[in-house]
Protein backbone atom coordinates (compact mmCIF):
# COMPACT_ATOMS: atom_id res chain seq x y z
CA UNK A 1 0.00 0.00 0.00
CA UNK A 2 1.14 3.43 -0.77
CA UNK A 3 1.24 6.42 1.40
CA UNK A 4 -1.64 9.21 0.19
CA UNK A 5 0.67 12.01 -0.43
CA UNK A 6 3.04 9.40 -2.75
CA UNK A 7 -0.18 8.33 -4.90
CA UNK A 8 -1.24 12.29 -4.80
CA UNK A 9 2.17 13.92 -5.99
CA UNK A 10 2.56 10.71 -8.18
CA UNK A 11 -0.68 11.44 -10.48
CA UNK A 12 -0.09 15.47 -9.91
CA UNK A 13 3.37 14.70 -11.81
CA UNK A 14 1.74 12.59 -14.10
CA UNK A 15 -1.31 15.14 -15.22
CA UNK A 16 1.46 18.04 -15.04
CA UNK A 17 3.65 16.21 -17.56
CA UNK A 18 0.53 14.67 -20.29
CA UNK A 19 -2.40 17.74 -19.57
CA UNK A 20 -4.13 15.19 -22.41
CA UNK A 21 -5.60 13.16 -19.86
CA UNK A 22 -8.73 13.37 -19.26
CA UNK A 23 -9.81 10.33 -16.65
CA UNK A 24 -7.40 8.50 -14.29
CA UNK A 25 -8.16 4.68 -13.61
CA UNK A 26 -6.64 2.84 -10.79
CA UNK A 27 -5.78 -0.58 -11.21
CA UNK A 28 -5.95 -1.93 -7.23
CA UNK A 29 -8.04 -4.85 -7.02
CA UNK A 30 -10.17 -3.20 -4.53
CA UNK A 31 -9.96 0.36 -3.32
CA UNK A 32 -12.73 0.50 -0.53
CA UNK A 33 -9.98 -2.04 1.03
CA UNK A 34 -8.03 0.79 2.49
CA UNK A 35 -10.68 1.75 4.84
CA UNK A 36 -8.22 3.64 7.32
CA UNK A 37 -7.13 6.37 4.46
CA UNK A 38 -9.66 5.89 1.84
CA UNK A 39 -12.00 8.53 2.90
CA UNK A 40 -8.80 11.34 3.26
CA UNK A 41 -7.30 10.09 0.00
CA UNK A 42 -10.85 11.11 -1.90
CA UNK A 43 -11.25 13.96 -0.06
CA UNK A 44 -7.85 15.34 -1.21
CA UNK A 45 -8.41 13.86 -4.42
CA UNK A 46 -11.32 15.45 -5.10
CA UNK A 47 -9.39 18.81 -3.87
CA UNK A 48 -6.30 18.29 -5.77
CA UNK A 49 -6.93 16.52 -8.87
CA UNK A 50 -10.49 16.64 -9.71
CA UNK A 51 -10.01 14.48 -13.07
CA UNK A 52 -13.16 11.71 -13.63
CA UNK A 53 -11.95 8.28 -12.37
CA UNK A 54 -12.27 4.72 -12.72
CA UNK A 55 -11.85 1.71 -10.09
CA UNK A 56 -12.79 -1.33 -8.79
CA UNK A 57 -14.62 -2.70 -5.76
CA UNK A 58 -15.92 -5.78 -3.73
CA UNK A 59 -19.27 -6.36 -3.78
CA UNK A 60 -18.80 -7.36 -0.43
CA UNK A 61 -17.35 -3.97 1.05
CA UNK A 62 -19.72 -1.78 -0.87
CA UNK A 63 -22.69 0.21 0.69
CA UNK A 64 -24.85 3.45 -0.66
CA UNK A 65 -22.17 5.90 1.78
CA UNK A 66 -19.46 4.35 -0.01
CA UNK A 67 -20.78 4.90 -3.53
CA UNK A 68 -21.62 8.71 -2.72
CA UNK A 69 -18.06 8.77 -1.00
CA UNK A 70 -16.84 7.69 -4.91
CA UNK A 71 -19.29 9.79 -6.75
CA UNK A 72 -18.32 12.75 -4.52
CA UNK A 73 -14.79 12.38 -5.49
CA UNK A 74 -15.81 12.02 -9.06
CA UNK A 75 -16.10 8.22 -9.80
CA UNK A 76 -17.57 7.50 -12.72
CA UNK A 77 -16.94 3.72 -13.68
CA UNK A 78 -16.68 0.88 -10.96
CA UNK A 79 -16.17 -2.43 -11.94
CA UNK A 80 -17.39 -5.64 -10.00
CA UNK A 81 -15.54 -8.93 -10.24
CA UNK A 82 -18.00 -11.16 -9.56
CA UNK A 83 -16.61 -14.27 -11.34
CA UNK A 84 -19.15 -16.94 -10.97
CA UNK A 85 -22.84 -17.15 -10.68
CA UNK A 86 -22.52 -20.49 -8.72
CA UNK A 87 -21.77 -19.81 -5.53
CA UNK A 88 -20.18 -22.99 -4.93
CA UNK A 89 -17.65 -22.37 -7.30
CA UNK A 90 -17.37 -18.89 -5.15
CA UNK A 91 -17.00 -20.50 -2.23
CA UNK A 92 -15.07 -23.43 -2.76
CA UNK A 93 -13.45 -23.20 -5.84
CA UNK A 94 -11.91 -19.75 -5.82
CA UNK A 95 -12.47 -19.27 -2.00
CA UNK A 96 -14.14 -15.31 -2.68
CA UNK A 97 -17.40 -16.39 -0.16
CA UNK A 98 -19.69 -13.37 -1.74
CA UNK A 99 -23.21 -14.37 -2.32
CA UNK A 100 -25.55 -13.18 -5.13
CA UNK A 101 -27.51 -10.86 -3.21
CA UNK A 102 -24.66 -9.15 -2.35
CA UNK A 103 -23.77 -8.73 -6.09
CA UNK A 104 -27.24 -7.51 -7.12
CA UNK A 105 -27.34 -4.79 -4.19
CA UNK A 106 -23.97 -3.41 -5.23
CA UNK A 107 -24.91 -3.38 -9.25
CA UNK A 108 -28.82 -1.57 -7.73
CA UNK A 109 -26.46 0.89 -5.94
CA UNK A 110 -24.77 1.47 -8.71
CA UNK A 111 -27.43 2.14 -10.89
CA UNK A 112 -28.98 4.36 -7.82
CA UNK A 113 -26.07 6.66 -8.08
CA UNK A 114 -25.63 6.94 -11.91
CA UNK A 115 -22.36 5.65 -11.92
CA UNK A 116 -21.20 3.15 -14.96
CA UNK A 117 -20.98 -0.30 -13.50
CA UNK A 118 -18.60 -3.25 -15.02
CA UNK A 119 -19.01 -6.34 -13.92
CA UNK A 120 -15.90 -9.53 -14.35
CA UNK A 121 -16.65 -12.88 -14.82
CA UNK A 122 -15.24 -16.19 -15.66
CA UNK A 123 -15.97 -19.51 -17.71
CA UNK A 124 -14.45 -22.90 -17.79
CA UNK A 125 -13.64 -23.46 -14.17
CA UNK A 126 -12.33 -26.39 -12.75
CA UNK A 127 -15.10 -28.74 -11.76
CA UNK A 128 -17.52 -25.86 -13.17
CA UNK A 129 -20.56 -27.29 -14.43
CA UNK A 130 -22.83 -26.13 -17.46
CA UNK A 131 -25.65 -25.17 -15.38
CA UNK A 132 -23.20 -23.29 -13.39
CA UNK A 133 -22.11 -21.53 -16.51
CA UNK A 134 -25.53 -20.57 -17.17
CA UNK A 135 -26.16 -19.27 -13.92
CA UNK A 136 -22.90 -16.67 -14.03
CA UNK A 137 -25.06 -15.60 -17.65
CA UNK A 138 -28.07 -15.18 -15.80
CA UNK A 139 -26.76 -13.09 -13.22
CA UNK A 140 -25.45 -10.87 -15.59
CA UNK A 141 -28.72 -10.40 -17.22
CA UNK A 142 -30.54 -9.57 -13.18
CA UNK A 143 -27.95 -7.23 -12.53
CA UNK A 144 -27.54 -5.39 -16.00
CA UNK A 145 -23.65 -3.62 -15.86
CA UNK A 146 -23.28 -1.52 -18.43
CA UNK A 147 -19.79 -3.37 -19.54
CA UNK A 148 -19.70 -7.28 -19.22
CA UNK A 149 -16.17 -8.84 -19.54
CA UNK A 150 -16.55 -12.72 -19.52
CA UNK A 151 -13.04 -14.29 -19.14
CA UNK A 152 -11.68 -18.21 -19.96
CA UNK A 153 -10.15 -18.88 -17.07
CA UNK A 154 -6.67 -19.81 -16.60
CA UNK A 155 -4.57 -21.27 -13.97
CA UNK A 156 -1.51 -18.79 -13.02
CA UNK A 157 1.15 -20.46 -10.30
CA UNK A 158 1.77 -20.37 -7.34
CA UNK A 159 -2.17 -19.87 -6.54
CA UNK A 160 -3.98 -22.23 -4.85
CA UNK A 161 -6.88 -22.82 -7.59
CA UNK A 162 -3.17 -23.86 -9.82
CA UNK A 163 -2.59 -26.46 -7.25
CA UNK A 164 -6.07 -27.54 -7.31
CA UNK A 165 -5.87 -28.26 -11.18
CA UNK A 166 -2.32 -29.80 -10.64
CA UNK A 167 -4.04 -32.33 -8.25
CA UNK A 168 -7.16 -33.17 -10.13
CA UNK A 169 -4.87 -33.68 -13.09
CA UNK A 170 -6.43 -31.23 -15.72
CA UNK A 171 -3.99 -28.80 -16.74
CA UNK A 172 -2.65 -29.24 -20.74
CA UNK A 173 0.71 -28.31 -20.31
CA UNK A 174 1.62 -27.98 -23.54
CA UNK A 175 -1.71 -26.40 -24.57
CA UNK A 176 -1.22 -23.84 -21.73
CA UNK A 177 2.63 -22.67 -23.14
CA UNK A 178 0.23 -21.82 -26.22
CA UNK A 179 -1.74 -19.20 -25.10
CA UNK A 180 -0.68 -15.92 -24.98
CA UNK A 181 -3.45 -14.98 -22.38
CA UNK A 182 -6.55 -15.41 -20.36
CA UNK A 183 -8.81 -14.15 -22.57
CA UNK A 184 -8.10 -16.85 -25.41
CA UNK A 185 -9.42 -20.16 -24.30
CA UNK A 186 -9.05 -22.75 -21.74
CA UNK A 187 -6.15 -24.98 -20.86
CA UNK A 188 -8.04 -27.67 -18.58
CA UNK A 189 -8.51 -30.70 -20.12
CA UNK A 190 -12.32 -30.93 -20.44
CA UNK A 191 -14.28 -33.38 -22.62
CA UNK A 192 -14.29 -32.35 -26.08
CA UNK A 193 -17.80 -31.59 -26.17
CA UNK A 194 -17.48 -29.01 -23.17
CA UNK A 195 -14.57 -27.43 -24.70
CA UNK A 196 -16.64 -26.80 -27.63
CA UNK A 197 -19.25 -25.37 -25.27
CA UNK A 198 -16.69 -23.26 -23.40
CA UNK A 199 -15.71 -22.27 -27.11
CA UNK A 200 -18.97 -21.02 -28.18
CA UNK A 201 -20.01 -19.60 -24.61
CA UNK A 202 -17.32 -17.16 -24.68
CA UNK A 203 -17.91 -16.23 -28.56
CA UNK A 204 -21.69 -15.79 -28.11
CA UNK A 205 -22.02 -15.14 -24.02
CA UNK A 206 -24.01 -11.77 -24.75
CA UNK A 207 -26.58 -13.47 -26.62
CA UNK A 208 -27.13 -16.18 -23.99
CA UNK A 209 -27.48 -12.95 -21.52
CA UNK A 210 -30.01 -11.30 -24.08
CA UNK A 211 -32.23 -14.11 -23.67
CA UNK A 212 -32.48 -14.42 -20.01
CA UNK A 213 -33.37 -10.56 -19.71
CA UNK A 214 -36.94 -11.62 -21.40
CA UNK A 215 -37.61 -8.93 -23.22
CA UNK A 216 -38.84 -8.09 -26.66
CA UNK A 217 -34.72 -9.14 -28.29
CA UNK A 218 -34.82 -12.56 -26.32
CA UNK A 219 -36.89 -15.12 -28.82
CA UNK A 220 -34.65 -13.42 -31.93
CA UNK A 221 -31.35 -13.89 -29.37
CA UNK A 222 -32.99 -17.73 -28.43
CA UNK A 223 -33.18 -18.78 -32.50
CA UNK A 224 -29.65 -17.42 -33.78
CA UNK A 225 -28.32 -19.35 -30.05
CA UNK A 226 -30.17 -22.61 -31.02
CA UNK A 227 -28.74 -22.40 -34.45
CA UNK A 228 -24.84 -22.19 -33.04
CA UNK A 229 -25.63 -24.97 -30.52
CA UNK A 230 -26.37 -27.50 -33.38
CA UNK A 231 -23.35 -26.80 -34.78
CA UNK A 232 -20.37 -28.31 -35.20
CA UNK A 233 -16.87 -27.34 -34.32
CA UNK A 234 -15.71 -26.88 -38.36
CA UNK A 235 -19.09 -25.00 -39.12
CA UNK A 236 -18.88 -22.57 -35.47
CA UNK A 237 -14.81 -21.92 -36.78
CA UNK A 238 -16.48 -20.05 -39.82
CA UNK A 239 -19.13 -18.40 -38.44
CA UNK A 240 -18.75 -14.88 -38.57
CA UNK A 241 -20.44 -14.21 -34.92
CA UNK A 242 -19.13 -10.86 -35.31
CA UNK A 243 -20.84 -9.71 -38.33
CA UNK A 244 -24.64 -11.31 -37.12
CA UNK A 245 -23.93 -9.42 -34.12
CA UNK A 246 -23.48 -6.08 -35.79
CA UNK A 247 -25.98 -6.22 -37.72
CA UNK A 248 -28.81 -7.82 -35.17
CA UNK A 249 -27.83 -4.97 -32.77
CA UNK A 250 -28.43 -2.10 -35.11
CA UNK A 251 -31.43 -3.16 -35.55
CA UNK A 252 -32.16 -3.40 -31.67
CA UNK A 253 -30.86 -0.01 -30.98
CA UNK A 254 -32.64 1.97 -33.79
CA UNK A 255 -36.14 0.55 -31.85
CA UNK A 256 -34.53 1.46 -28.29
CA UNK A 257 -34.65 -2.36 -27.27
CA UNK A 258 -32.24 -3.07 -24.52
CA UNK A 259 -29.88 -5.59 -24.99
CA UNK A 260 -26.12 -6.14 -25.35
CA UNK A 261 -23.43 -6.57 -28.07
CA UNK A 262 -19.91 -7.02 -28.40
CA UNK A 263 -17.39 -4.76 -28.38
CA UNK A 264 -14.23 -4.53 -29.52
CA UNK A 265 -12.81 -8.01 -28.60
CA UNK A 266 -14.96 -10.94 -28.04
CA UNK A 267 -14.90 -10.91 -24.19
CA UNK A 268 -16.65 -7.77 -23.99
CA UNK A 269 -19.73 -6.63 -24.41
CA UNK A 270 -21.91 -3.39 -23.34
CA UNK A 271 -25.53 -2.50 -23.44
CA UNK A 272 -27.45 -0.39 -25.40
CA UNK A 273 -29.40 1.85 -24.24
CA UNK A 274 -27.54 2.99 -21.48
CA UNK A 275 -26.84 6.66 -20.29
CA UNK A 276 -23.00 6.07 -20.45
CA UNK A 277 -22.90 4.72 -24.09
CA UNK A 278 -23.97 6.55 -27.46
Amino acid sequence: MKDVNTVITEIKGTVKKHPEIKKIAFGDDNVLFYKETISNFLHRYKEEIGLPFRCSCSPMLFSLSKGRLLKEAGCVDVSFGIESGSERIKNNILRRPMSNASIIKAFKIIEELDIMSSSFNMIGLPTETKDEVFATLKLNAAIRPDCIKMMTFYPFENTPIYDLCLKKEMIDHDKKKQLDNYQTFTCLKFPPEYQLFLKKVQAIFNWYINISLNNETSSQYQKLVDEVEAMSEEVFDDFDFGAVDQDISHRFRRKGFLHYTNFMNRSLAVKFPSKHFN
